[in-house]
């Protein structure tokens, strides 16, 4: 959402609403430093979802444009495959996206494995052979059913 600059990284996006939170959920004034907060972007379907996102940074406006100053990223997710390389959490994001899952939420199990639960309509024999080929045998797979109305 930023590109560095020699101020800081500017925001790049003119249709996604950055905002800097304090601990409590309040708005920082400018310069205060605060967890980046987004809400909008690209879909349309989505306009107030408002995501926490973990990273750290105060926000100045230089020559009328919106600059994170003092960036400070979390930490980066990782899960360890049955054959001990470590899997980042984008690839996991990634290899979702090739998927028709709706939601997805991945647990830790404990001793290097994981619940992997999902609600989608996917093709289960596609979907686990595709994590295996990224996991091995460390993700234990759980298909949340659809509620159907009554």
């Amino acid at each position: 959402i930023a590109a560095r600059t020699e101020q800081g990284y500017r925001v790049l996006p003119h249709d996604l609403h950055v905002e800097i939170l304090d601990e409590h959920g309040n708005r920082c004034r400018p310069g205060v430093r605060g967890e980046i907060t987004l809400t909008g972007g690209r879909n349309p379907f989505l306009p107030l979802l408002r995501y926490r996102t973990g990273d750290h940074a105060a926000m100045e406006f230089i020559a009328g444009h919106r600059v994170l100053i003092g960036f400070e990223g979390r930490q980066p997710v990782e899960y360890r495959a049955s054959d001990g390389r470590m899997i980042h959490s984008m690839q996991l994001t990634q290899l979702m996206r090739r998927f028709p899952v709706h939601r997805y939420q991945m647990r830790e199990a404990g001793n290097n494995a994981y619940e992997l639960h999902i609600r989608g309509d996917v093709d289960r024999d596609t979907f686990q052979r595709e994590i295996s080929q990224l996991f091995g045998t460390a993700v234990q797979i759980r298909y949340d059913e659809f509620e159907t109305p009554s």
